[in-house]
């Protein structure tokens, strides 16, 4: 029980460090008003997102930049699944694979932008080839999907596997899915008012993460907290790489 509590303090004191050194809305503001990719990832680079973007050049293109961004949100999926006790490592880095959803949907279906995401598979790969890139990538539950799923089956899939992957018992505690809940439809939008709509899903996950601190569930909030601004970095990103340099005369 005392290791048990010094699990649960020790994760804790970390995650209360890593949400206050999350951006604020000034922060993302400022970053904002970039006009171009360049710009935008110079000053991710100075301020709290910089995790998230080192090592990521100007010259990158969009496809680089979205896989160098997943790397690191399984890398620190990880990192945060390492600082709680064994039995809840497994179930937390699954966590992390709800990010991943629209993009393991488009990879089931074809889509161009989700096969970029594993260069290693040929443009002309088949319904088994794609499969087996998900089985080897770990997703081995989602890989068996039938292309035309649709959202609701992935998630549900997804879910069901997350739940077998919890310590026993864990499943009753209801407040445990409500990071998810939140997070998924923020996933599935694609809308220009994505970030703006978002502020309402942030308020609610910063309240659990306030409300279950010392708990598996303040681990799950923090994780969707971070996986907005991760979203809201890479959507910034993908904007301004698509709308190229700025006309003559206009400012970065």
């Amino acid at each position: 029980m005392a290791a048990r509590r010094a699990d649960t303090a020790f994760a804790q004191a970390r995650l209360q460090a890593r949400h206050g050194a999350m951006p604020d809305e000034h922060a993302w503001h400022a970053l904002e008003a970039s006009r171009t990719a360049a710009h935008y990832l110079a000053l991710a680079r100075s301020g709290p997102l910089a995790r998230w973007v080192e090592g990521i050049g100007d010259d990158a293109d969009l496809h680089r930049i979205e896989r160098g961004l997943r790397g690191r949100w399984r890398r620190y999926v990880d990192e945060v699944a390492r600082w709680q006790a064994p039995a809840w490592r497994d179930a937390t880095r699954w966590f992390g694979v709800l990010v991943e959803l629209p993009l393991v949907a488009g990879l089931l279906r074809g889509d161009e932008r989700a096969r970029a995401a594993w260069p290693e598979l040929p443009a002309n790969a088949d319904v088994r080839a794609r499969a087996e890139v998900l089985r080897s990538a770990g997703y081995a539950p989602l890989a068996a999907l039938p292309q035309d799923g649709g959202a609701r089956t992935l998630t549900a899939t997804w879910l069901a596997e997350w739940r077998r992957r919890l310590p026993p018992g864990a499943e009753r505690d209801r407040a445990l899915s409500a990071p998810a809940e939140w997070l998924v439809p923020r996933l599935r939008d694609e809308t220009a008012e994505r970030a703006a709509a978002a502020e309402p899903v942030r308020r609610a996950l910063a309240k659990l993460f306030r409300r279950h601190a010392f708990s598996p569930v303040a681990v799950y909030a923090h994780l969707a907290l971070v996986a907005l601004d991760v979203e809201r970095l890479r959507g910034g990103v993908a904007v301004r790489s698509l709308a190229g340099p700025p006309a003559a005369g206009e400012h970065a």
